[in-house]
């Protein structure tokens, strides 16, 4: 009975916390989309929205969130084999925050991490000969 208040205490605290940070999140996105604008170069607008203040905090936390959402999520399917009601909708609940999270942190934050990513690699195979 305890580890049962204690999930769903720990469910709630994580479900609680996720939904801030999209909010946060969507907010700066709306800032990172008008520098976006500014920039027909993909590569100056990467720079660009990496040197705007807490861009890394926001992908730092991002990745925070959806390694915890991906590890809750393993956790309750482990637990839906007792096919509790409650755990099933955690479950669902999980999921479709999961993936929320992904579409909002996927652009620009995460595109511009990869765009980062990319040249930086560009650039160690064009000066490693």
């Amino acid at each position: 009975m305890y580890e049962s208040k204690f999930y769903f205490i720990i469910e709630g605290i994580i479900v609680i916390a996720t939904v801030i940070f999209m909010f946060m999140l969507r907010n700066f996105n709306q800032e990172l989309a008008f520098i976006q604008g500014m920039y027909n170069n993909k590569i100056e607008s990467a720079f660009a929205i990496a040197s705007t203040p807490g861009y890394f905090g926001y992908l730092a936390m991002g990745f925070f969130f959806v390694f915890v959402l991906v590890a809750y999520s393993i956790k309750c399917f482990k637990l839906v084999i007792t096919l509790d009601f409650r755990i099933i909708i955690n479950c669902i609940i999980n999921v479709i925050l999961l993936i929320r999270l992904l579409v909002i942190f996927s652009n620009p934050v995460l595109t511009t991490f990869a765009t980062l990513l990319l040249v930086a690699g560009l650039f160690i195979i064009a000066n490693s000969s």
